[in-house]
């Protein structure tokens, strides 16, 4: 039975727009609570007799809120109140001829300015706590600074259990990243260091003071509020820098000093994606030299990156990154031959779909049972190891020539059906069940209904054009389908699978087309992605969980050799043909990758199980294709279509060779 999803009020919007804003949420819409309070007072209430009765019980605000009036720059609304609390002041002064010992009563009620805080906090936190129990606002709680101590301590104490296991992952990850940027920030004073740039631990130590105690309260209203995006917090270091001075600081004229700059200082977008790039570059550069997939060796590379070179995201990072991973998947659909998998239907639906089951149970009954983690996080791990590379498997396909063999085919066909399973899982397992998921599901199916006619009417009357038309067509369809899953809650890359499979009759009649995408795609997007991959792997992590990734690694294995080998015999492959296919379904790369950061940006799994998933992955892609190409690869004889071709190729050269002569 699906539970109840909670209501989107407007509290909702406001949680979700304030995560997405720089330091604790809680602490920005409290205090945006009481601005409004003290500027409707100010301007339409202070002559309000219930109010003045109100503030009179209080003997006024506090000392903070005092001075936030004082700082809203209005005088009248500002005298009328003081002279009033002056007044009752005055006539309560106890008189010494009668009253000597008589202190100053106390106040009979809470500063009303406080009152309206705690209860815009109890508010908030109550909507917080009520959608991350039902598994919503997880990404952008992930993605934003979390909540100040304080008011996690508050969250913690009421949060029901699967929100209180999120609030304590991820808070802990946070505390670890920012305990590691003070560190830099420390280091970076040294005199031997102090050459070194600044990265995203300039501002720790002001990030810290607001982690540890609250967000600095906004005293002048709007335009007295520090914003990260207008406003930016600068280190400055001076030509006569003075040695003596190894903390930032606004003691000395000359030395490195903290600045805040209004408006914001221009980051240089430039060099963030000349690192970027060029990290890509050395992946391909080495990928060439020894003979290993390029995917396999950006996540490698993005490991050294996010661990040691301080490699970093941006929002325009992660939408190229998560724009690539949806390409990546269309052209994996793509590739499927439509006419090998009809004709393999039999035997690529059964080897696919044990190929998928077993390890999916499997792998998510070690990681609930054996490691101990929650159901959410098991069934990501199961997921995430279920899956075979498509990518991998292909590039395999077309080096050694097997893609125009039946055996190439079926292992092809059977690959789709097994990730089709992991796409089908990932969805139906974390999905919102609501209007916006069934309105995405009716829309999926009837754009794949009318694709295939409708693409080949496109591509034949606007094809062909420098323009490319049929590019942005597709780039449509993917930003439409996705932004309909992102909206029902869903996964943006969940639709494009299927998309690519629609496509793949088109795509086998326009190769050029293909391979124009192809190259745009490898060449610029996926090199984001799979660096952003490998740059969220924690290398302590790794370390800490080598034998559990050993583990792992041996239960998805064997149980891919359980599901596909048998099969293989039943259908009367040869023993080695089996071995190969076995080998070659037990690859894992681009669904893995692509489930375990949808199931650590969801906030389902910690940064150490990403870790642990992303390392067993990746070891999956590598072992079985280098023991399957080293021992197993089949002596194929050329297919049909491939003795063909050759005979052409023989006689077209041979017609060349007769021009010549002639001439």
């Amino acid at each position: 039975m699906v539970s109840r999803r909670p209501s989107k009020h407007m509290t909702y919007h406001d949680v979700s727009e304030a995560l997405a804003q720089t330091g604790c949420c809680i602490c920005r819409l409290a205090d945006d609570a009481v601005r409004r309070y003290l500027e409707s007072l100010l301007w339409e209430f202070v002559n309000d007799a219930g109010v003045r009765e109100e503030l009179r019980a209080a003997r006024g605000f506090c000392r903070e809120h005092s001075w936030q009036v004082q700082a809203m720059g209005s005088p009248l609304g500002a005298a009328i109140l003081w002279r009033d609390l002056l007044t009752q002041e005055l006539a309560e002064l106890p008189r010494p001829d009668v009253e000597p010992r008589r202190r100053r009563p106390a106040p009979q009620r809470q500063c009303p300015a406080c009152a309206q805080r705690d209860e815009a906090e109890q508010r908030l936190l109550e909507t917080l706590l009520e959608h991350l129990e039902a598994g919503g606002l997880r990404i952008e709680y992930t993605d934003s600074s979390g909540l100040c101590l304080p008011h996690l301590g508050r969250a913690l104490g009421s949060a029901p259990p699967q929100a209180h296991r999120f609030l304590v992952r991820a808070e802990s990850e946070k505390l670890n990243r920012l305990l590691g940027e003070l560190s830099e920030t420390i280091r970076k004073n040294d005199y031997r260091f102090r050459d070194e740039p600044w990265g995203a631990e300039r501002d720790a130590w002001v990030r810290a003071t607001g982690k540890l105690k609250g967000e600095k309260p906004d005293t002048q209203g709007d335009s007295g509020r520090w914003s990260a995006a207008r406003d930016e917090l600068v280190l400055v270091r001076t030509a006569s820098a003075d040695d003596s001075c190894t903390v930032p600081c606004h003691s000395h004229d000359s030395c490195v000093r903290v600045e805040f700059r209004r408006g914001g200082r221009e980051v240089n977008q430039w060099l963030i994606a000349f690192m970027w790039l060029s990290l890509a570059l050395i992946a391909g550069m080495v990928s060439v030299r020894i003979a290993i997939s390029v995917s396999l060796l950006e996540i490698a590379i993005g490991v050294i990156g996010g661990n040691f070179l301080g490699l970093h995201t941006t929002d325009w990072v992660n939408f190229l990154a998560g724009f690539g991973a949806i390409l990546l998947t269309f052209l994996a659909g793509a590739e499927i031959d439509p006419e090998a998998l009809r004709k393999h239907l039999r035997s690529s639906l059964a080897i696919g779909f044990l190929s998928f089951l077993l390890p999916f149970v499997g792998a998510m009954a070690f990681a609930r049972h054996v490691s101990g983690w929650d159901s959410r996080a098991a069934q990501i791990a199961g997921i995430a190891l279920s899956t075979t590379s498509v990518a991998v498997v292909y590039a395999v396909m077309v080096e050694t020539g097997l893609n125009c063999t039946e055996l190439g085919k079926l292992i092809l066909a059977a690959c789709f059906i097994t990730d089709l399973g992991t796409v089908l899982a990932l969805g139906v397992l974390f999905a919102n069940y609501n209007l916006w998921l069934a309105l995405f599901a009716g829309v999926t199916v009837v754009v794949l209904a009318i694709l295939p006619r409708t693409a080949a009417w496109f591509f034949g009357s606007y094809g062909g054009r420098v323009s490319e038309l049929e590019t942005k067509f597709i780039v449509v369809l993917l930003l439409g389908l996705g932004g309909l899953a992102a909206k029902a809650g869903s996964e943006a890359v969940l639709p494009a699978y299927l998309l690519g499979l629609a496509l793949a009759a088109q795509f086998g009649q326009h190769r050029d087309l293909a391979r124009r995408l192809r190259t745009s795609v490898f060449g610029l997007l996926t090199p984001f992605y799979f660096l952003k991959a490998g740059m969220l792997v924690s290398l302590p992590a790794l370390w800490a969980g080598a034998g559990l990734i050993g583990l792992l690694l041996v239960a998805k294995l064997v149980t891919k050799a359980i599901g596909v080998y048998p099969l293989t015999r039943v259908f009367r492959l040869p023993s080695r043909e089996g071995i190969y296919a076995t080998l070659l379904m037990s690859t894992g790369l681009t669904f893995g990758t692509i489930s375990a950061l949808f199931g650590y940006q969801r906030g389902f799994i910690s940064q150490s199980q990403y870790t642990v998933l992303v390392t067993v992955v990746i070891g999956s892609a590598v072992m079985p294709t280098l023991i399957a190409q080293a021992w197993f690869t089949p002596k194929v004889a050329p297919s049909a279509e491939q003795a063909q071709a050759a005979h052409h190729l023989v006689e077209v050269e041979e017609r060349v060779w007769e021009d010549t002569d002639r001439q």
